[in-house]
């Protein structure tokens, strides 16, 4: 599941330039990967800006370091818009 939210235009140029300097992506690449942290816990939130000023959250992957298996790949459609509007704030 992804998310999606629809950005107002001063909004979503200042969003798509943030995510050009500071967001990693993958060569020809559409999506945008950010490193975030919530409450201590680390989050690679990937996001994909579309047409019409709208914003995706396609995926979050939930980093423990240290921990033998430490990554949660999170789909949630409630977990991914929460993240989503931390990042935009």
């Amino acid at each position: 599941m992804m998310v999606i939210r629809q950005l107002k235009e001063g909004e979503y140029e200042r969003f798509t330039g943030f995510l050009q300097r500071e967001a990693r992506a993958e060569p020809l690449a559409a999506s945008y990967t950010v490193d975030m942290k919530v409450n201590g816990v680390e989050y690679a939130l990937r996001v994909q800006p579309g047409g019409r000023r709208q914003l995706a959250a396609l995926q979050a992957l939930r980093v423990e370091r240290g921990r033998p298996g430490g990554f949660e790949l999170i789909t949630k459609g409630n977990i991914l818009a929460s993240l989503l509007e931390l990042l935009i704030y």
